[in-house]
């Protein structure tokens, strides 16, 4: 008869027996500890560092898809580590029933530990910015949306610089037509992938930029990328801090 009872391994088991599924012996502890460290937490966090840096540094074209890609890197590399740190974990504590050092099977447990921590750690510190990566793949943004909308030469940029503004902007450009000869801003800032991609328009339409009321912290790129460049005697304009939010 089977024995379908829970089995609490002492110190003195080996452990379970392998199944031949690689991902859930590593998670039960049924691989030796050579495996489950050098392979299974060294050599793939290795890969793993190496392949979240070669797509952070990708040249994504919009916030949304660098959005995705962040998150998905963040799921991924949490699922490995607690898998990775875990299964090593519960693999140390066979090791010395499998004829194993104790001294390494300790000294394992003792990096396991340090690398939860790290791990710990590191989701409190990137969590506001996941949450604000959730936000964008949701759809939701930072303010109202910004009025955007020509009157004869002029083009008005009325309000806080959000995900999608690039493409509005784009469109009121191309609806002004040839008559449109300057920019008018009023914002206090935003989003700044957006609005180094709205000055990139207005640098090639060789556009002249006003600041009627204020334009602060992310519009301030905007107003630079002007050909020429004028601010109203009672607007203000000033870079300012840069809150992590708008970096995105």
């Amino acid at each position: 008869m089977t024995d379908t009872t829970y089995h609490d391994y002492s110190p003195g088991d080996e452990g379970p027996a392998r199944t031949g599924n690689w991902i859930k012996d590593h998670w039960r502890g049924a691989l030796g500890l050579a495996p489950s460290f050098w392979i299974n937490l060294v050599a793939l966090g290795l890969l793993f560092n190496f392949l979240a840096t070669f797509f952070a540094e990708s040249d994504i074209e919009t916030i949304e898809g660098t959005a995705y890609i962040g998150l998905s890197i963040f799921a991924f590399g949490l699922a490995w580590g607690v898998w990775a740190i875990v299964g090593t974990w519960r693999s140390a504590g066979f090791h010395k029933a499998r004829g194993g050092s104790e001294v390494a099977a300790g000294f394992t447990r003792f990096l396991c530990f340090m690398n939860g921590l790290s791990l710990v750690v590191t989701v409190a510190q990137y969590a506001p910015v996941i949450v604000q990566a959730g936000n964008f793949v949701v759809g939701e943004d930072i303010g109202e949306p910004a009025s955007i909308y020509a009157d004869g030469t002029s083009l008005y940029f009325d309000g806080m610089i959000r995900v999608g503004d690039t493409g509005r902007f784009q469109e009121a450009l191309n609806a002004a037509g040839s008559s449109l000869k300057e920019v008018r801003l009023t914002s206090s800032g935003g989003r700044i992938y957006e609005a180094t991609q709205m000055a990139d328009l207005i640098s090639a339409r060789g556009l002249d930029t006003y600041v009627d009321d204020h334009c602060e912290s992310a519009c301030t790129f905007m107003f630079l990328a002007g050909q020429k460049r004028q601010v109203s005697p009672n607007a203000g304009l000033g870079s300012g801090p840069i809150d992590w939010r708008e970096a995105m």
